[in-house]
């Protein structure tokens, strides 16, 4: 068979089975873009390469996670009589997908001398491939949201929202429910799939290499790891709720209507009563003689530039002010009415501050103040400037890290709060937060969940917040790990003790001259009397953490087993300890930053008063937030 005669076969194959997928959806129209649930879609495939797709007659077989020039975008899911939609309106949905896996050992059929072992050494032809020597076939499913990416890159318009592993040989069914305020489409990608399969001279191509290793494309003869689709259906569940701002019949939107939201609006704000802002509306209409939702939408506007609303008073002496203040210090947004309703009800001291408290950090908002404080106090928000380096760390980028690592930071500080656990254990635990994306960089088994959960730890190296990538990266350069930065991090973050700040111009030049490993060189630079001050306070941590490298991972080429293990013995030495300075540290932080100011005297005489309530029961973390909320809001 000649190559156009296969394209044109695989043409028909594909152009066969859509038609079948359409056949089932037959009271929808393309023509109205009425839709007929539940709707079965097919894969958008028609462009790849020869080989990268299975046809048969029930299944499509995607062989592989790209072909050689997509870049590893998702595949299109298809729907509608004619398999044209793309989009589905905003609402609520359940996809269920109906998949087996196949042939995962081929990647082991592969012989040794092939460098399969080495996961990078050909990176350009299997990637992330050999990944299904331990794992089951991974099937990540992805949406886009027409008002939420506006880049053009096609690779970036789209977002994971959920990942299956394929059980082998076995058909089975896998579902997930989502959500989207906007037009929705949705895409598949075989996550841990082989790269770049190509086809040459219109054959179906596989993998090979040559005597010098070298890769090397060659007709079919051996089989590729395989997830076949046999089925995908997408169910409307409902609506979405869209917010008191959203004009749903706007023929019928009238001035009666707008002053009715705009009070409302008012209200979900917090803000006082006042007559300016029906005032601004009527002059809208009056004098500029704009439409009621036009006037309606610069009322808006000017609402959220007016000073009323970005300036948040703490010593307001009205409840709208008091309300504002206590959300924005405590959940960082406007106040929804279940936090109205439990905040009315602490302040008339219908419930204590232990209940308000609980009833705060099991609130769904809570996580907007736990990601904003971990991003201030873990300076979280340098991760993306001091990324690493590409060429060293590639998995940092192929398997998108960043995001992960944050969501490790933050699900793990959630946690101190709504199990209530002690500030100890910010230092060390016998649990972490990860996926399975982060336990493959930490070289750990066994977990295979999409997203951050809690799974038991039994590396003695780690050292709970400390041993986070996301610590690690941010408080280096990108090339170097920066042991002075983390310790002076640590010093004044866990430790409580406050570096000053060092000279205008520091003599590094011993430093650089001396000979020996780092303990030497600082060792050779502190004898310089100015310098000396901070690093008698950041030296021996500095020493200690100088094992990681700028991704948090041992330097085997400088440490080995055993001189890590006594190395991190030291320095475990400085931290166990010392709770309640840890305690002290973190109490600062979290004071400061949910009143939004730096701490005075009398700030300072309340952190040792909150200590000493909570150190009877091990300076418990949600125990020091409810100290807080009693003496502040």
């Amino acid at each position: 068979m000649t190559a156009e005669e296969k394209k044109k076969a695989a043409e028909k194959a594909h152009l066969k089975m859509m038609n079948a997928v359409a056949a089932r959806n037959k009271n929808s129209s393309n023509e109205t873009g009425d839709v007929t649930y539940p709707m079965h879609m097919s894969l958008n495939v028609r462009d790849s390469v020869d080989g990268f797709i299975e046809y048969a007659g029930d299944y499509w077989g995607i062989r592989g996670k790209s072909w050689k020039g997509n870049s590893n975008i998702p595949i299109d899911l298809l729907g509608g009589a004619k398999q044209q939609f793309r989009a589905l309106p905003r609402g609520r949905y359940r996809i269920r997908i109906r998949a087996s896996a196949h042939d995962r050992d081929a990647i082991s059929r592969l012989p040794a001398e092939q460098g399969r072992h080495n996961v990078w050494a050909k990176d350009n032809v299997w990637g992330n491939g050999y990944r299904l020597e331990t794992e089951k076939c991974k099937l990540t499913l992805y949406k886009t949201a027409t008002r939420t990416r506006t880049t053009s890159d096609p690779a970036t318009r789209y977002t994971a929202i959920t990942s299956f592993y394929i059980e082998d040989t076995a058909i089975k069914e896998y579902s997930f429910d989502v959500s989207s305020h906007w037009n929705m489409s949705l895409g598949i990608l075989f996550n841990n799939g082989a790269v770049n399969v190509v086809n040459t001279a219109g054959t179906v191509a596989t993998m090979r290499f040559d005597e010098q290793g070298n890769p090397t494309f060659v007709p079919a003869e051996t089989t590729l790891p395989t997830i076949r689709i046999y089925d995908i259906s997408v169910d409307r569940l409902g609506d979405v709720e869209m917010g008191s701002l959203f004009v749903k019949d706007m023929p019928a939107f009238d001035d009666a209507k707008a002053r009715q939201k705009i009070t409302t609006f008012v209200t979900e704000l917090a803000l006082a009563e006042s007559p300016r802002y029906g005032q601004f509306y009527e002059t809208l209409r009056t004098s500029l003689k704009m439409t009621a939702h036009q006037a309606f939408a610069e009322t808006v506007k000017w609402i959220l530039v007016s000073s009323d609303f970005l300036y948040i008073h703490s010593g307001s002496e009205n409840a709208p002010g008091r309300l504002r203040h206590a959300s924005f210090s405590l959940l960082k947004t406007t106040p929804m009415p279940e936090f109205s309703a439990y905040y009315s009800r602490y302040r008339s001291k219908e419930i204590g501050a232990k209940e308000f408290t609980q009833k705060l950090v099991q609130d769904p908002g809570f996580s907007r103040f736990v990601r904003s404080f971990s991003d201030q106090w873990l300076h979280l928000s340098e991760i993306t400037p001091n990324a690493p380096d590409r060429a060293k760390y590639p998995d940092y980028y192929d398997d998108e890290l960043e995001e992960h690592f944050r969501s490790e930071s933050y699900a793990y500080i959630h946690h101190l709060f709504a199990a209530n656990r002690s500030v100890s254990e910010l230092v060390k635990s016998d649990y972490a937060f990860m996926n399975d994306k982060l336990a493959r960089f930490y070289g750990l088994d066994d977990v295979a969940n999409f997203s951050v959960a809690k799974v038991a730890i039994k590396d003695t190296k780690r050292m709970g917040i400390l041993s986070n990538a996301s610590f690690m990266v941010a408080n280096s350069n990108g090339v170097e790990d920066l042991p002075f930065r983390r310790a002076k991090w640590i010093s004044e973050n866990i430790l409580d003790r406050k570096i000053p700040p060092p000279p205008d111009v520091i003599d590094v030049s011993k430093f650089g001259k001396a000979e020996g490993g780092f303990a030497a060189k600082i060792k050779a630079h502190i004898g310089s009397e100015q310098c000396y001050t901070c690093h008698r306070m950041l030296d021996g941590i500095a020493t200690n953490i100088h094992m990681f490298d700028n991704m948090g991972s041992l330097k085997t080429d400088e440490f080995n087993a055993k001189e890590a293990a006594e190395t991190l013995a030291l320095l475990r030495e400085e931290l166990d300890p010392k709770t309640r300075r840890i305690a002290s540290a973190f109490t600062k932080s979290l004071l400061s930053f949910s009143t939004g100011k730096k701490l005075t005297i009398n700030d300072l005489m309340a952190v040792e008063e909150i200590l000493d309530e909570v150190e009877a029961d091990g300076f418990r973390s949600r125990d020091i937030l409810e100290q807080i909320v009693t003496r502040y809001f």
